[in-house]
């Protein structure tokens, strides 16, 4: 069989019939109502649930009420192209070919027109839920009795392929499989759902963040305690399952943004390598695991978690479209970590320390929104609507960001003045070290962001650029240098 043909019931005859596919799951690797929920929840968590309330028993409502507040562009959809390339060589054929699916006409129709190659098109109506026999019915009503070939990935599509000449399928399981036994089957699968996409949505190499639970036991020289390292670890990998949780609710409501990203649109969820579906049950899996971790193993971490937790997911839904706002709330999502590691090691955080954290962070936080409005800038284009920020803000930003760093700098300067320092040092002087290597790295930073050179987090940044590795091995010897000497 060769792959461009589809057998009927045996006979290599199927270029005579017409081809009829399906749109969700099976032309593009995504569901279009999942993706119009995931943006209207984006744009109000309020109306995007009361939709869902009072239209759940009404399939047809309910894709009209969503999409009635969404936009989704077909230009950027992620396209199955093993099936894409197969349907444009049978079109160029002369055959005709249908696009049909459960999702409203208005959506389906911008896509067939975009792909400018079907001959004609079904949806969903007010009135109708175009799927299963009503969509046999839809196509019996376009076709007349002319044989056709359907291509379809569920188990709503049996009674179509029932009637079918020919059976393509894409990514069907195992129920699907067993009721078209023994008949010709051409697949047009792709890779959806691998622990590999999972873990890239996970971000695992943004957990780096987390180590800031162990800075408690650094300033107060308690790091050869095994039981408090211990604690510490338990809320690193606490946090670290809970950020996870996030960044997966954040590209869900994110994906029609990430999709017009350079960069960003390769993200396995925008990318459609990685099921919405799929993400937001992962993503509730990890947020549970992280709760129970917590109340089984450090209770006393459960209420910087729920202020982390609730503070990530403010900021995904709103404080992020907010200019100004959004840094230093980025700044206090650092700041929490630093005292969940307080908490759990019981160690008193000091003012000094609480003030550094929460300047050296809103320069990070600064730093962030930089590299994106320098990187806009150089690729001539606007930021998304969902960030509040233009590229004419650079310089403000720039501003606040380096003001934030060089005063952390002052405050770690007069720190060295304080009494109870002179006393938890044994070389306080050595400290002055940390200061210039400290200045330093905050203007090699910022002549990095400013460069355009900076392409990924500052905090992992920070941990994987040689530079920055060099520099903070340097003030970390340089601050045990000062207890100990």
């Amino acid at each position: 069989m060769e792959k461009s043909t589809v057998l009927a019931h045996g006979e290599a005859q199927s270029e005579l019939y017409d081809i009829v596919v399906d749109l969700d799951g099976t032309l593009i690797k995504t569901d279009m109502l999942v993706e119009g929920l995931c943006q209207l929840l984006g744009h109000s968590v309020p109306q995007a649930l009361g939709i869902l309330v009072s239209r759940f028993r009404n399939p047809e409502r309910l894709k009209e009420a969503v999409f009635d507040r969404v936009c989704i562009d077909p230009a950027t959809l992620p396209y199955n192209e093993t099936l894409l390339d197969w349907l444009h060589g049978e079109a160029a054929k002369g055959r005709h070919i249908h696009l049909a699916s459960a999702s409203p006409l208005s959506v389906v129709q911008p896509i067939a027109e975009h792909l400018g190659m079907f001959t004609g098109v079904l949806g969903s109506t007010a009135e109708v839920n175009l799927k299963g026999a009503a969509k046999l019915a839809a196509i019996r009503q376009a076709l007349g009795l002319r044989d056709f070939v359907y291509v379809g990935d569920s188990t709503a599509d049996l009674p179509i392929w029932a009637e079918a000449a020919g059976v393509g399928t894409v990514n069907a399981g195992s129920a699907v499989q067993r009721q078209l036994a023994g008949r010709p089957v051409q697949q047009f699968d792709f890779a959806q759902n691998t622990p590999r996409q999972l873990l890239k949505a996970m971000r695992p190499h943004q957990w780096v963040k987390n180590v800031l639970v162990f800075l408690p036991l650094l300033a107060a020289h308690l790091w050869g305690e095994i039981a408090l390292i211990g604690e510490a670890s338990l809320a690193f990998v606490i946090f670290s399952l809970c950020a996870s949780a996030v960044y997966l609710v954040n590209d869900l409501l994110d994906i029609e943004d990430d999709r017009h990203h350079h960069k960003k649109r390769f993200r396995p969820i925008a990318a459609g390598t990685l099921a919405a579906g799929w993400a937001a049950a992962v993503a509730a899996t990890l947020m549970v695991a992280s709760l129970a971790l917590t109340l089984f193993l450090v209770p006393a971490l459960l209420v910087p978690l729920l202020i982390y937790v609730a503070a990530t997911f403010a900021y995904s839904l709103r404080i992020k479209a907010l200019a100004g706002m959004d840094v230093v709330w980025l700044a206090g999502l650092y700041a929490i970590r630093v005292i969940g590691g307080a908490v759990v090691t019981g160690i008193v955080i000091s003012t000094w320390l609480l003030n550094f954290c929460i300047l050296i962070f809103l320069s990070l936080a600064c730093a962030k929104r930089c590299a994106e409005l320098v990187t806009h800038l150089a690729d001539n284009r606007e930021m998304s609507s969902r960030r509040g920020y233009q590229v004419a803000d650079l310089q403000v930003i720039t501003a606040i960001g380096v003001a934030a760093g060089f005063s952390a700098v002052i405050v770690l300067m007069i720190y060295l003045q304080d009494a109870a320092t002179l006393q938890l040092y044994s070389e306080p002087r050595l400290l002055l070290l940390v200061c210039v290597l400290l200045l330093y790295w905050q203007s090699h930073l910022w002549i990095t962001v400013r460069r355009n050179e900076m392409h990924s987090d500052p905090i992992v940044f920070a941990l994987t650029e040689r530079k920055s590795q060099i520099v903070g091995g340097l003030m970390l010897l340089s601050f045990v240098a000062s207890a100990v000497v």
